[in-house]
């Protein structure tokens, strides 16, 4: 509060209250600061006290006055704190971005990467408010084929893409290798002795599954493997679409005795069809997830897995967005991120090749 037993003019005591009221996050950028009226009655100074103040504060940028409306704090205090100001939109409910294991790890790649360049992350919660944040460029995370990102091709805007890619040429993207997941999976399984291995998917209408898709089909070209259509099944990833495909793949009247699922979730739920049929899992069939964090999501269950490195992804994104906003004449980030066979017999077993048991 305001001292008078001290010998310092008020109009300074009131400046300096403000002033650390701003910096320590109480008044954010662009937050109205109290009129003159208002800081009368709360610090009990005189209005020419408190005009002078706010007359102080604007003279050095602090906060800016609009005529008739007040007071504000001005954004670009906080950019000498920072080299840079990224926004971070998500579409997904914030229950996923923070619950899924993936999302999470993403988005962790990227504060760390942020706090790594001295930069700012700036979450941004929707997308109708983007063009009004005081932000260099932005990371869009988990986006599908139905966000509309065409209307940001060729805005004032630098952006990339975190999880996601894009076939535009003039799009930046920071993604995992999605051909070498289906490639070193189907690898794993043939070298096992597997020659019937299915595929399950999600989302198989976007660019993403679509790679990952191609990687089975040019893995089973490459060990001389038919390709079989019905072995290739789409599931819902959030519910029990594993379940549901693994007990069609289960019904087919040669059925697969591998397995390569695009999700850790789905992975899961494709065990319980295993376990209503009396099936063990790297005996009757042997199952490669993608993820290799089965067992954040179901403790003590540890799966044979493709680790996709999301951190890596998040890293990537943000520094590839610095790279974007500081050379703009660049070609567009491409960044794909390399992944690892992990858990190689958690949930896979041997082929008898003579008579086509599990060993």
């Amino acid at each position: 509060m305001i001292r008078n037993d001290i010998n310092v003019p008020y109009y300074c005591q009131l400046k300096k209250l403000l002033t650390d009221k701003i910096y320590n996050g109480t008044l954010s950028g662009g937050e109205k600061i109290p009129s003159e009226n208002e800081l009368v009655k709360e610090y009990g100074v005189s209005r020419i006290t408190a005009r002078r103040a706010l007359q102080e504060l604007a003279g050095e940028g602090i906060v800016f006055r609009v005529q008739g409306k007040g007071s504000f704090v001005n954004p670009g205090i906080f950019k000498d704190e920072a080299k840079h100001i990224i926004g971070l939109f998500c579409p997904l409910a914030e229950n996923i971005l923070l619950n899924d294991p993936y999302y999470r790890r993403v988005f962790n790649g990227i504060i760390a990467e942020g706090k790594k360049q001295a930069s700012e992350v700036k979450r941004i919660e929707a997308e109708n408010s983007i063009y009004s944040q005081d932000i260099d460029g932005i990371i869009f995370l988990g986006l599908n084929d139905n966000f509309p990102l065409r209307k940001y091709f060729g805005t004032r805007l630098p952006f990339i893409l975190a999880g996601y890619l894009s076939e535009e040429p003039s799009i930046s993207y920071c993604v995992t290798d999605n051909f070498k997941c289906s490639y070193l999976a189907v690898k794993h399984l043939v070298e096992l002795g597997h020659s019937q291995i299915a595929f399950m998917s999600h989302f198989s209408e976007t660019v993403n599954m679509r790679e990952r898709i191609i990687g089975y089909k040019n893995a089973l070209n490459a060990f001389g493997l038919p390709y079989r259509k019905e072995l290739v099944q789409e599931g819902d990833a959030w519910t029990n679409g594993g379940y549901i495909v693994m007990k069609k793949f289960l019904d087919l009247p040669v059925p697969p005795s591998a397995a390569v699922i695009s999700t850790d979730g789905m992975a899961l739920s494709a065990l319980k069809a295993l376990e209503e049929r009396d099936l063990k899992v790297g005996k009757d069939m042997s199952i490669i997830s993608m993820g290799n964090m089965a067992e954040k999501i179901a403790p003590n269950t540890v799966l044979t897995s493709i680790e996709l490195y999301p951190e890596k992804i998040g890293q990537a994104a943000l520094t590839g967005i610095i790279n974007i906003m500081d050379n703009p004449a660049d070609p567009p980030v491409r960044a794909r991120i390399d992944v690892e066979l992990k858990n190689p017999m958690a949930s896979c077993g041997y082929i008898n090749q003579i008579n086509g048991e599990s060993l």
